[in-house]
């Protein structure tokens, strides 16, 4: 017995006639005869019968028509409520951000052009660390994504990540810190420093590229980590320390930190700042916000 069987059945039940079942499923009428004459032969009884030009069902037919007809009809409604659950879908970008001030600024005038051009698509957002766009791209919670080029998840093709700008490496100082008023230092000069640095929780890298610098300019940094930038900030302020990061992470609304541009060290690759594409069916999104968040930063 198969679901197009009883489908068959159910229908010419309700319509007493083969002819109008055919016409309402679009299909021809042998086609529903055979699936029938079939359905009557796995089940080893009749099902319906002729009676004065219009078909009746059998005792047995009529049993199976009480149990099939209502759960074809709550199957129908089943799928007719994934479909539109599938459409409603299909409409929307989610979308998982940075959640750092200086990025949303700068990303929200872009998504609204972006959904003044095309009305077709509710955009949904979810700000979090680079850690938490990691976890929901995994789970399958966002379709497009905004992050580090080093903050990646595995999952991630690169012909689906568009980049957007290079981010700006820095080392954060405390207004008062002896060095903040130099113009030209060395990093060697804070071989003594506490670096003040996000844990991996928040930045899974975040660590592991301040080593690595350190190591390059030949000393092991004293690291402290914290869970967020801004709690670095409030450190920096009351603490001898630095920090190493993106410029773009801190609000420095006091302006009682000073930040100095650092280049990257020789061979390595400068972090970069990209919306990455979790669905290909997404992919052409993906490259237009790129496109237009590249000019606004």
């Amino acid at each position: 017995m198969t679901f197009l069987q009883v489908r068959y059945f159910v229908e010419v039940s309700m319509r007493k006639s083969m002819t109008r079942a055919a016409e309402y499923l679009y299909v021809s009428e042998q086609a529903v005869s055979k699936q029938l004459k079939s359905l009557e032969r796995e089940m080893g009884f009749p099902l319906i019968y002729m009676n004065k030009r219009q078909l009746e069902l059998t005792a047995a037919g009529e049993i199976l028509f009480q149990i099939w007809e209502p759960m074809l009809k709550r199957m129908d409604t089943a799928l007719l409520r994934i479909r539109q659950e599938n459409d409603r879908r299909e409409s929307i970008l989610r979308l998982g951000a940075l959640e750092y001030e200086n990025v949303v600024n700068k990303l929200m005038p872009v998504l609204a052009e972006y959904a003044k051009e095309h009305s077709e698509h509710q955009i949904e957002i979810m700000t979090g660390s680079p850690r938490q766009l990691f976890e929901y791209a995994h789970s399958g919670e966002i379709d497009l994504m905004l992050t580090f080029s080093t903050e990646l998840p595995d999952i991630v093709s690169r012909e689906d990540v568009y980049a957007v700008r290079d981010m700006q490496l820095a080392v954060i100082l405390p207004g008062k810190h002896p060095l903040a008023d130099k113009e030209n230092f060395s990093f060697q000069e804070l071989r003594e420093e506490n670096f003040f640095i996000l844990e991996r929780n928040h930045s899974m890298t975040a660590q592991d590229e301040v080593s690595l610098h350190c190591r390059l300019m030949g000393f092991e940094p004293k690291m402290k980590t914290f869970n967020s930038p801004e709690s670095i900030e409030v450190s920096l302020m009351h603490n001898n320390g630095v920090s190493v990061g993106f410029m773009e992470l801190f609000h420095n609304h006091s302006g009682r930190l000073k930040m100095l541009p650092i280049e990257y060290p020789k061979h390595v690759k400068p972090t970069q700042l990209v919306f990455v594409s979790l669905d290909q069916r997404n992919t052409p999104e993906a490259k237009r916000l790129a496109e237009m968040l590249r000019t606004e930063m």
